[in-house]
């Protein structure tokens, strides 16, 4: 019994093969007969000028699948195109700007809506669409209608950043975009107007150095899908550089300590003034828990209390997640 079951098991894996094999035989070669390796390798060196794709122009063989053709599970930021609505009269609430702003445009027989409505500071509002062309056309709407109670203009937009991780101290920076155009096929349909270097950052390797870009959202898209870009001898990590900032002298954001203008220090650790986070005397006390500046602020402000057992910079501030979050909705990361 022991060997028919083992035979059956080999029959039935025979047959599976042979399947794939008829199947593979279907479909042409990746690389036709007579291809050498060095017409092979050479896509990557060879011919890098105004085209940078010699073989693939030439349509001798397909290329092989790359990181940013392969399926990856790789959650990339989207940006909708968006309305800034304003009332032409001053208003009291949001609540009348949205009232405003209803009575101004109609949607019924538009085949489109608005997508999401959000608030925005002195009662303003930011209305998204889910395309460039229904975005466009409520923009024109808005401004030809003579009965218009609110004002539309299009949401302007930063350039998104990315920083690339564990550079070489031997790789001048001033290079580094002729490099990654040079060495980087997924880079062959962009040109120097995409990217924009902008500083170094100090890597916890003293051989090594960070470099921050401003790039196009396609750009930035593309180097999210590959993940680790190509400069000489070296993969480095591409991420999303933020420009978040927070001040670790005063807590509040838009700065760093640098630049800092305010007389008072406060700590992240405890909120106590005159000193910092590095000094606290009960930040190694386990009966001491942490105490945010920032939400103790806000519960004295407002009637809405928010949880203080925390740093003022810990990512688990509501205030913080929420600068954060306001920051990146104003970043264009493509569609």
């Amino acid at each position: 019994m022991e060997l028919i079951k083992e035979l059956t098991t080999c029959i039935t894996e025979v047959r599976k093969l042979r399947e794939d094999l008829a199947t593979a035989s279907a479909c042409p070669p990746l690389i036709p007969t007579g291809t050498t390796y060095a017409q092979i390798t050479g896509r990557g060196t060879a011919g890098y000028g105004s085209s940078r794709r010699p073989l693939a122009s030439q349509g001798s063989f397909p290329l092989p699948p790359t990181t940013s053709t392969l399926p990856l599970q790789i959650k990339v930021p989207t940006t909708k195109p968006a309305l800034i609505i304003t009332t032409k009269t001053p208003v009291g609430t949001r609540q009348e700007t949205v009232e405003a702003f209803r009575k101004s445009i109609s949607f019924g027989g538009a085949k489109y809506a608005p997508s999401k409505v959000s608030a925005l500071a002195k009662n303003k509002l930011r209305v998204e669409f889910d395309s460039v062309r229904d975005c466009e056309d409520a923009l024109r709407r808005l401004q030809d209608s003579e009965a218009a109670q609110v004002t539309a203009e299009p949401s302007k937009k930063l350039k998104p950043m990315i920083i690339l991780k564990g550079i070489s101290e031997d790789m001048p920076a001033e290079d580094l975009v002729g490099v990654l155009f040079g060495q980087n096929i997924e880079f062959d349909d962009f040109s120097e107007e995409d990217i924009n270097f902008r500083f170094k950052r100090n890597n916890r390797n003293g051989k090594l150095y960070n470099a921050v870009f401003v790039v196009s959202p396609r750009l930035f898209r593309a180097a999210m899908l590959i993940g680790r870009i190509r400069l000489d001898h070296q993969r480095v990590y591409s991420e999303e550089f933020s420009p978040f900032l927070q001040c670790h002298s005063c807590l509040q954001f838009g700065h760093t300590r640098k630049h800092c203008r305010s007389e008072q220090i406060r700590c992240a650790h405890c909120a106590e003034p005159n000193h910092l986070e590095a000094d606290c005397p009960t930040k190694g006390d386990q009966q001491a828990p942490p105490k945010c500046h920032n939400c103790a602020a806000h519960n004295a402000r407002f009637p809405n209390k928010l949880n203080t057992q925390h740093r003022a910079t810990s990512n688990s501030c509501r205030i913080l997640s929420n600068i954060r979050a306001k920051i990146d909705n104003t970043i264009d990361y493509g569609q």
